[in-house]
């Protein structure tokens, strides 16, 4: 077993998952696969998504301190959902939750 010293993380342990339709997400290392094949997401893009994939919705706020952080500008998760649905497969979107934040839809 390989433990960090200064926090206790377990590298041995398997990486929590989350499944929702055909996508499967992980935060520990930050990742998003759908029927198997990894998405080429990058890091704030993998943990909003991941987000999604958990809990189905979730506010702006919610996404702006879990993945951008409070350096970011407004914008930042805007833009990255935006990036994120180009690349999302066929079937597969995030829409916009007027005044609060983004849902996702299969």
């Amino acid at each position: 077993m390989t433990t960090c010293p200064h926090c206790g993380y377990d590298y041995d342990a398997p990486p929590e998952r989350w499944t929702r339709g055909p996508l499967v997400a992980q935060l520990e290392p930050p990742a998003v696969y759908c029927g198997g094949i990894r998405l080429p997401l990058v890091r704030q893009q993998a943990v909003i998504l991941a987000h999604l994939v958990r809990r189905g919705e979730a506010s702006t706020t919610a996404l702006e301190a879990i993945a951008v952080g409070p350096c970011a500008s407004a914008k930042a998760v805007h833009v990255r959902i935006s990036q994120m649905r180009k690349m999302l497969p066929a079937g597969i979107t995030i829409e916009n939750v007027r005044g609060w934040g983004y849902r996702l839809v299969m």
